[in-house]
């Protein structure tokens, strides 16, 4: 009776091992497709890449942890997902740093270039993508070189020390307690890839828009979470079952805001779709700032004056923009809340808006008719018009 209950828990380590390999290799698979178009576009189109880094170390440190013990299961789930979480921060070095020249000013003028990339704005814009993807490059870069420091350090200070003269410290330092030390680094790694969402959700609460929570994504995460707390407590590894616990926790939070602020999601985004309205993030320019007339009187101004080059059947199908284009004011919300998402919700857009795609990331509307409808944008700040400055400006709001 005893050997077949061993039999037993044999066999479901086995099978819940091999089941948590193929979730977690499909679950590092999920961003490959996105990845690999966004290569083919030459930009990522808002595709967030900042925890790229720590799933990568985190997954590495498994690896080597799996190594360390001998366990086959866990080597072979972290192995393969280290490898593609490198190969997506090696790419979103690479994207990041072509991007620094999508706002500056092509060799041969064009006429997009004479009523976008001319604009005053697209300057003072094109400073803050700068400056945004400047930092993340670094922050990539510098995360996967600690994290590989990091994990060697780790894994040679819990391996056996085979050191002349100093085989004292393999009785002082057992091997036993360098495992549970390895496994425990390993734990808070993970706990952390679980518990960096948490800081998100309060944002998510507080705009009542929970469109960048995807349910699928989710749930397939909280599958492999349970995969690993059941293996976790077959073999009796804390670090294992603990933090995954906390992620599985965590998944259920967001299910419980998505299914509450679904209704609030912009209109005709699903889950697939990062891009927003920037139009209803922007507050609305007082009538002081833009004269006597009125806001609605500004936008049927605007609409005569673009009604010509906003019709696509006069340019073979293409909307060319006017010399007017108004781009999105998003300095003032940038430094006024301080969120990532909401600049990378503008490349997307802005990414779109130059492939061709509709809506853009200016906020304009296009009817069925084709005809252009642009909405009255925020005048510049002054202090944003003062040139370089503006680097030191957002330096000061934006340090962690």
């Amino acid at each position: 009776m005893e050997k077949m209950e061993e039999q037993t828990i044999i066999m479901m380590k086995h099978g819940f091992g091999l089941l948590g390999v193929l979730c977690n290799t499909s679950l590092s698979l999920v961003s490959w497709s996105t990845v690999r178009e966004a290569r083919k576009l030459g930009s990522l189109g808002g595709l967030d890449t900042r925890p790229y880094p720590l799933f990568f170390v985190t997954n590495l440190c498994w690896t080597c942890y799996g190594i360390s013990i001998g366990d086959v299961w866990m080597w072979l789930s972290g192995a393969p997902a280290a490898v593609v979480w490198l190969y997506f921060c090696m790419n979103a070095v690479s994207l990041m740093s072509q991007e620094e020249g999508e706002l500056q000013l092509p060799n041969a003028p064009t006429y997009e270039a004479e009523g976008l990339l001319f604009h005053p704005r697209s300057l003072d814009e094109g400073k803050l993508s700068q400056f945004y993807r400047t930092r993340q490059v670094q922050r990539t870069q510098d995360g996967v070189v600690a994290g590989l420091s990091f994990t060697m350090l780790v894994s040679f200070g819990c391996s056996p020390w085979n050191i002349p003269g100093l085989q004292y410290l393999d009785s002082v330092f057992t091997l036993d307690m360098k495992m549970a030390t390895f496994s425990a680094v390993c734990g808070l790694l993970s706990g952390l890839c679980s518990v960096l969402p948490v800081t998100r959700l309060w944002t998510l609460i507080r705009r009542r828009d929970a469109s960048s929570i995807l349910v699928r994504l989710v749930v397939a995460q909280m599958l492999t979470l349970c995969c690993w707390i059941i293996y976790g407590l077959l073999v009796g590894d804390a670090g294992m079952y603990i933090p995954s616990s906390l992620g599985f926790c965590v998944c259920l939070a967001r299910l419980v805001i998505k299914c509450a602020f679904a209704r609030n999601s912009p209109e005709g985004g699903d889950d697939d779709a990062l891009e927003v309205d920037m139009d209803s993030e922007m507050p609305r320019t007082p009538a002081s700032q833009i004269g006597k007339s009125s806001p609605k009187s500004g936008l049927e101004a605007d609409d005569v004056q673009c009604s010509t080059l906003g019709n696509p059947s006069l340019f073979g199908g293409v909307a060319v923009p006017s010399a007017s284009l108004k781009l999105p004011d998003l300095i003032p919300i940038l430094k006024g809340q301080g969120v990532y998402e909401d600049y990378l919700k503008w490349q997307a857009g802005y990414t779109k808006r130059r492939r061709g795609g509709i809506p853009g990331a200016s906020g304009e509307l296009t009817a069925a008719t084709g005809m252009s409808r642009r909405a009255v944008l925020p005048s510049i700040p002054q202090a944003v018009q003062i040139g370089e400055g503006i680097v030191m400006d957002i330096t000061e709001h934006y340090q962690d």
